[in-house]
């Protein structure tokens, strides 16, 4: 989970500005942080799926964005701790089992086969059933190691929309 709260930024805003931005610093907060949280997200899904050498789509749908609110200056991304399945990175069926680039290397995994082309599945006995699917790496704990990155990525972007959201509350 990675959390902006910019507070100190607040209160410089408010000395430069004085009374003047006294009423839109509360309507200015809440839509710069909202942006950069979006921006924020779109760099983290983009960045997670380049490393995973998976499909952004995928990855996009399981991170979540809490927004910042008057009463909440914080904005929140969530991303799911859930693993995806092998064949969702460029999984194909072979003689051997199925080939993937899960982790950013091309690997077969034996005894492993492609059901309906979609998922990959493994027989968990000698007998024809059961079936169990076959996890690649997982999409929170890919996040969370690039953590970092995405975090000075926001702060970066942070200081030009709260600018842009005040001009924007100023003007009406």
């Amino acid at each position: 989970m990675i959390t902006i709260s910019v507070k100190s930024n607040v209160d410089e805003v408010r000395r430069t500005l004085g009374l003047i931005g006294n009423e839109a610093i509360p309507r200015a907060l809440p839509a710069a942080l909202n942006r950069t949280g979006r921006q924020m997200e779109s760099v983290g899904v983009k960045l997670v799926a380049r490393l995973m050498h998976a499909r952004e789509a995928s990855v996009r749908e399981r991170i979540w964005r809490r927004n910042a609110k008057r009463g909440d200056p914080n904005v929140t991304l969530i991303a799911s701790g859930s693993k995806l399945n092998l064949a969702s990175f460029a999984g194909r069926q072979t003689r051997g089992g199925v080939s993937s680039v899960a982790w950013g290397v091309r690997r077969t995994y034996p005894h492993t086969f492609l059901m309906h082309g979609r998922t990959a599945m493994k027989r968990v006995g000698r007998a024809r059933l059961p079936i169990k699917p076959v996890y690649g790496p997982g999409i929170g704990r890919e996040f969370e190691r690039n953590r970092s990155t995405i975090e000075a990525e926001a702060l970066a972007r942070f200081d030009k929309n709260m600018d842009d959201a005040m001009r924007a509350a100023l003007a009406g």
